[in-house]
C-alpha cells in the first residue's frame, strides 16, 4: 500500500480509503476481549430503563424523559437527526459517562463514519502542541459510533508514527490496528430496526455501555 494515493486531509473528507493509505487496520473482537470482563457488568441505570417497554410505563421522571428521547430516536423526522443528538445528551448522562470538567457537545451529524472518527483521534495531537502541552507518545482514543440508537464501540490507537504520516501524506510502516465491537443481540439482523427498543436488546447494550465506562469516565 505504500504505493496508495494519499494527501492531507480534514476528517470530513477521510473515507475506508484513507485506512489503507495510512496502514490502519480493523479488527472485531468478541465482548470479553474488547472489553477485558466475563461477564458484562451490570448497567448503573434506574431499574425503569430495564424493565419498561415505553416512557409511558415509568414512574421515575427521569426514566420517563430518557425513554420518551429514545423512542423519538429510532424515527427521526429531520435529516440532521436533532432527534438522536437530544437523546445522546440524555443517555451519556444517564449513564454517568459525564462529570467535572467534561460536557456534552452536539452537532447536526452525530453518527461520524469511523475513518472521521480516526482522523479525529489523530488530530486530538495535533491540538495538544497547538496549546502548548506534551505530545503524547501514544494513547488509545475510545469511540462509539451510533446507527440511531445502536452502537459500535472503537479503541483507536493513536502513535506519532501515524500522526506524521496522516499529517505528511506518508505511509507509517507500523500497522495501527483499530479494535471495535458490536453488541451482541438475540437478532442481529434486524440491529437497525430494533435499536435498543426491545427490553432483550437494551439490556444487552447498556452492558456493553457500562463495561466501556473504564475507557473514558
Amino acid at each position: 500500500m505504500n504505493q496508495f494515493p494519499r494527501s492531507a486531509k480534514s476528517g470530513n473528507k477521510w473515507t475506508f480509503c484513507e485506512l489503507d493509505a495510512y496502514n490502519i487496520q480493523l479488527t472485531f473482537q468478541d465482548s470479553s476481549t474488547f472489553f477485558n470482563a466475563t461477564p458484562l457488568p451490570t448497567p448503573s441505570v434506574h431499574p425503569e430503563i430495564l424493565a419498561s417497554q415505553s416512557a409511558d410505563d415509568t414512574v421515575d421522571e427521569a426514566s420517563y424523559q430518557l425513554l420518551a428521547q429514545f423512542d423519538l430516536a429510532m424515527v427521526p423526522a429531520e435529516p440532521e437527526e436533532s432527534e438522536v443528538n437530544d437523546f445522546a445528551t440524555v443517555f451519556f448522562q444517564s449513564l454517568g459517562y459525564l462529570h467535572r470538567p467534561r460536557v456534552i457537545r452536539t452537532c447536526k451529524e452525530l453518527r461520524f463514519s469511523l475513518s472521521k472518527k480516526i482522523n479525529n483521534s489523530v488530530a486530538m495531537n495535533a491540538q495538544r502542541r497547538s496549546r502548548g502541552f506534551e505530545i503524547l507518545a501514544s494513547k488509545v482514543i475510545p469511540g462509539i459510533i451510533m446507527d440511531g440508537t445502536s452502537p459500535a464501540f472503537f479503541k483507536i490507537p493513536v502513535t506519532q508514527e501515524l500522526q506524521y504520516g496522516v499529517m505528511t501524506g506518508t505511509f507509517p510502516d507500523t500497522p495501527t490496528i483499530v479494535t471495535g465491537h458490536v453488541p451482541m443481540i438475540p437478532r442481529p439482523n434486524r440491529s437497525s430496526n430494533e435499536g435498543m427498543k426491545p427490553l432483550d436488546n437494551r439490556r444487552a447494550i447498556l452492558q456493553c455501555y457500562e463495561a466501556f465506562k473504564q475507557y473514558i469516565v
